[in-house]
């Protein structure tokens, strides 16, 4: 009998930069600053204390509510994050927090992996491929384990939702997405991508099951969060209103748009008017034509893991909101690049912007437009792509239509005027104000806790009397004086003709900044 030898398998050489870096990263976040780690750790705390309700969406509240509890400051905000996000962290939140960050990360740096592996494995991507991934994705890698974000636990579990439904376990698939939903609200853009390829039964189970896995959070939060959530925190999401109204770090289209043409006296004097609704407007076509041409892209091409990576390449360019670390998603699109049925050329443009976008952080601290580059990636790689099938008389349907509707859009809005302004730029979580000494008192909080500042102006007379706010605008005798959708708070009267109140107009929620305005007489 003779004894058959045995072969090894190869060593995965081409995974060794990859653990390499996310090793060191795991070990530099230990040492560094909680970030957004806070966020999630503390709303689950407050699940399981039974303080979580809609008021997290409040900076005040959220951030009171920590600092009064555990004794530290983190500087928090919970929006736009799902309140499912919340109860998922519960288990992290029985550990002290610097050893729940430091859980998290191992285990993200695990799905990492494995994500990678499975996904190279699955659409056979040469291995020199998965070496270069680390190096191309650095900044992304690095921001998610310092800031404790959850994108590698998503990008599993699109992944593994992916290698499910191409191999037609449907409820498989549809339970990976609806918890990456639950979690992250945007692989939603999951969606389109099924349509695309007809695939409506799994578009129906995966409704199901991400309503059935939100359900289970109802449960033990309630219902009014959600509504909460929907009805206010998204739509705020939509027009960019997170932190601020002009957020230049944020890199997307919406935001160049708005620094270009918003004039703001004190917070972007260079605009050149105020074009607010025609912004909305251009981008509804611009979305339509992104939209529209990933539609038909995705429903004509064969290659899975392309398709699938150019609906989050959409979802980026469209989105309000941009950030470093939400660039792990372009993952699909990278790796789908390099295998066999793209011409050298094609892999070669694309990968360079896909690079431009994974390094554009680096232009934060350049002057505007400068400071845009991650936006000028991703314009270059979507029309890049769409180059690649500009001949089809389909594409260019929805082409000469988005142009159309941008076109007209220009014509028939009207933009709105504000009869109000700020009185001057207040720290970033400015909760409340007191009039003391005829001297305006602005109280905020930051990494050192409850701080105060006096801001100039001139007071000689104030009262609260006939001033009042009511569903969430300012009247003065019964007369209305705001018609903006913000929320606002301790309004009086001024020098006998000016109404000062706080307002997170244009901000994100309870993001308040001190404004004014003239009674007209």
């Amino acid at each position: 009998m003779t004894n058959t030898p045995s072969h090894k398998a190869p060593f995965p050489w081409y995974i060794l930069p990859l653990s390499a870096i996310l090793l060191l990263y795991v070990w530099n976040a230990f040492f560094f600053e909680i970030h957004d780690f806070s966020n999630y750790y503390f709303s689950a705390k407050m699940v399981l204390n039974g303080a979580f309700n809609s008021d997290i969406y409040f900076p005040e509240y959220f951030n009171k509510w920590a600092a009064t509890n555990f004794g530290d400051f983190y500087f928090m905000s919970y929006a736009p994050n799902t309140p499912f996000l919340a109860f998922f962290y519960v288990p992290f939140a029985l550990f002290p927090i610097a050893l729940s960050k430091l859980l998290f990360n191992f285990l993200s740096i695990g799905l990492c992996i494995h994500t990678v592996v499975r996904l190279k494995n699955h659409f056979s991507i040469p291995n020199i491929w998965v070496f270069v991934f680390p190096f191309i994705f650095f900044i992304a890698i690095k921001n998610n384990l310092l800031f404790g974000q959850p994108y590698f636990l998503v990008i599993f579990l699109l992944s593994e939702g992916l290698l499910a439904y191409s191999k037609e376990q449907i409820w498989k698939s549809s339970i990976f997405w609806g918890l990456a939903i639950a979690i992250k609200l945007f692989p939603l853009i999951i969606i389109g991508f099924l349509i695309s390829k007809r695939a409506y039964k799994s578009a129906l189970y995966l409704g199901i099951s991400t309503l059935l896995i939100v359900s289970i959070s109802v449960v033990f939060i309630g219902l009014e969060t959600w509504f909460f959530w929907m009805e206010q925190v998204i739509p705020r999401f939509n027009m960019g209103e997170i932190a601020g109204p002009f957020v230049d770090n944020y890199q997307s289209l919406f935001m160049f748009c708005k620094r270009l043409f918003v004039y703001d006296c004190i917070k972007n004097p260079s605009g050149l008017g105020n074009y607010m609704n025609t912004i909305f407007i251009l981008l509804l076509g611009f979305k339509f034509f992104i939209l529209g041409t990933t539609f038909y892209i995705s429903r004509k091409e064969l290659n899975l893991l392309f398709s699938f990576g150019i609906w989050f390449l959409a979802g980026i360019t469209i989105s309000p909101y941009g950030s470093s670390y939400s660039l792990i998603t372009l993952t699909f699109l990278f790796l789908s690049l390099y295998q066999p049925n793209f011409q050298n050329r094609f892999k070669i443009g694309a990968s360079l912007g896909l690079t431009v976008i994974l390094f554009g952080s680096l232009s934060s601290s350049f002057s505007f437009p400068f400071n845009y580059l991650r936006l000028a990636g991703l314009l270059f790689t979507v029309l890049f792509i769409c180059k690649l099938y500009w001949s089809v008389r389909n594409f260019q349907k929805v082409t000469i239509f988005a142009l159309i509707v941008m076109g007209l859009s220009t014509l028939l809005s009207k933009n709105k005027t504000t009869n109000s302004h700020l009185i001057k730029p207040t720290p970033i979580l400015t909760f409340d104000y007191t009039i003391h000494n005829n001297q305006l008192i602005c109280k905020y909080w930051n990494k050192n806790g409850l701080q105060k500042t006096t801001i100039p102006l001139s007071i000689e007379s104030q009262t609260v009397t006939g001033v009042y706010i009511k569903n969430h605008q300012v009247f003065y005798k019964d007369r209305q004086l705001t018609f903006t959708p913000s929320n606002k708070k301790n309004a009086r009267l001024i020098n006998g003709h000016q109404i000062i109140y706080l307002s997170d107009e244009v901000n994100g929620i309870g993001f308040y900044q001190l404004r004014i305005t003239d009674i007209e007489q």
